[in-house]
């Protein structure tokens, strides 16, 4: 049966006039008149009887009625759905990426609709080979077959606190908020979650479970936290009188990171990639 019959079928019954639903639909009265009779022919009843100048629906015209209804809506809203799920755009974010890039990353794919998840190292590759995402972002690569891996920039970290904090402790004695575990393995070389290469001290004091408690901590004047210069330059933008300040006897602790699109190997860099892509990159040199 054809949807579009359908559709004038019902436009018909609801004006009870070839005329009216002809204008309302924008088609050819001799058109649509037509459309009508084969609906007729297929269905095999009359669904319609002439009543002065208008069409009075028959018995087996208000069941067809009925039906036809259901089933427009039905397509209305599977295209609907294939709709949002095409505007849709999934993703996965490292810790880091996820607690200081995410708001900005949604207000810049507006009108988009966004589905952004926080993944750990090996947990993004694992969700992206289930098709449960689409792409995600991270620091640390863990080689995986089918897995690909490709640089959109790099970030430098570097040691930073409060200016407040500052005042109060020697950059040997100001307490550090460092992660509770460490990487087993990675190519990267280091096992400070963090990214921290022991090349200087620092005062373990804080020892939290993520990134995001580290980074409370931090801005808070709490505690001295290991992190990306972007992320201290977004925060101070926002702050300009409570700024992070770096710490100057912890410049030789400086290391620069590589921020990876994580893929499937066999899928092409698509429109949605490349546009996340570029605003993380952006964010990413903010200064």
């Amino acid at each position: 049966m054809d949807f579009q019959r359908l559709k004038y079928f019902c436009t018909v019954a609801e004006t009870g006039s070839i005329t009216k639903a002809s204008d309302l639909l924008g088609i050819s009265h001799s058109g649509l008149s037509k459309a009508i009779s084969l609906l007729q022919q297929e269905y095999e009843q009359k669904l319609f009887l002439p009543v002065g100048r208008g069409l009075e629906i028959t018995d087996e015209g208000k069941r067809l009625y009925g039906k036809a209804k259901e089933i427009l809506s039905l397509v209305s809203n599977l295209k609907n759905n294939q709709s949002e799920t095409k505007n849709t755009i999934q993703f996965g974010l490292s810790e880091l990426l996820s607690v200081t890039s995410a708001a900005y990353l949604i207000k810049e794919l507006e009108p988009l609709s966004v589905k952004a998840f926080q993944f750990d190292v090996g947990e993004m590759e694992n969700q992206i080979l289930k098709k449960n995402i689409d792409f995600g972002f991270g620091f640390v690569p863990l080689p995986q077959k089918d897995i690909e891996y490709l640089s959109i920039g790099k970030v430098t970290l570097n040691s930073y606190a409060h200016k407040n904090l500052l005042k109060k402790f020697s950059a040997t004695d100001i307490p550090y908020c460092i992660p509770t575990s460490e990487y087993d393995n990675n190519p990267m070389g280091y096992k400070k979650r963090d990214g921290w290469t022991d090349i200087i001290p620092r005062n373990p004091h804080f020892f939290m479970g993520n990134f995001s408690m580290s980074f409370q901590l931090l801005k808070n004047e709490v505690g001295a936290a290991y992190i990306p210069d972007f992320v201290a330059n977004l925060v101070n933008k926002k702050n300009k009188t409570n700024k992070l300040i770096m710490i100057p006897e912890h410049k030789k602790a400086q290391t620069e990171r590589e921020v990876f699109l994580i893929k499937l190997k066999n899928k092409e860099e698509s429109k949605e990639m490349k546009k996340v892509s570029k605003i993380l990159r952006k964010l990413i040199k903010t200064k």
